[in-house]
């Protein structure tokens, strides 16, 4: 192995472990590790490169995971923008960052910018994936939330329902994602 390889299996291994630290919820031991990886990737195939841009994320949903929303909204812009500049057109990792940075959004109330980007989000997985994968139908749900949360009931209740079918259609009638449907929509129904 080359020094170059040598070096992005440390960082992958950091990155790893990093996940492992914020499975269990021990935060602080994550960012350490991510953040080894981080560096370890800068210096080993430069700071725009996408695994930055993955360490990068993984660092956002730590502090998302800590309430840090201002540091998860600058580290998931960061992680988007390297997606954007490395992978060409439409990619599952810029809608996943899109996604979380939409949720983020969301969590601050600014819910015309969450919409706009959990709707871009949506448009890739589904243009990726098809609209029944998982993936796609989890993006159905946090549209119809942050239009549920935004007041904008009757839009919520046709992302909710579509949402529901498919997951019904994937999960079975059991699933936590089906009950959770029937709820938001059983309460926009009592308004």
């Amino acid at each position: 192995l080359g020094s170059s390889d040598h070096q992005n299996i440390v960082a992958k291994a950091h990155n790893q472990t990093g996940g492992i630290y914020a499975e269990i919820d021990e935060y602080d031991d994550a960012i350490k590790s991510f953040e080894c990886a981080l560096e370890v990737y800068k210096q080993s195939i430069g700071s725009d490169s996408v695994e930055v841009a993955e360490t990068i994320h993984n660092i956002a949903g730590v502090y998302e995971a800590q309430g840090d929303y201002d540091k998860s909204l600058e580290s998931f812009s960061n992680a988007l923008r390297i997606y954007q500049e490395q992978l060409e057109g439409d990619n599952l990792s810029v809608a996943l960052a899109m996604n979380n940075l939409g949720i983020n959004y969301a969590r601050r109330n600014d819910y015309s910018k969450a919409l706009e980007f959990c709707t871009e989000a949506l448009r890739i997985r589904r243009a990726k994936l098809g609209p029944e994968h998982l993936d796609s139908c989890d993006s159905l749900y946090n549209v119809a939330n942050i239009l549920d949360e935004w007041g904008k009931d009757e839009e919520a209740l046709k992302f909710y329902t579509e949402a529901l079918g498919l997951y019904r259609e994937n999960l079975g009638d059991d699933d936590i994602e089906v009950a959770n449907c029937f709820q938001y929509i059983g309460t926009i129904h009592l308004r």
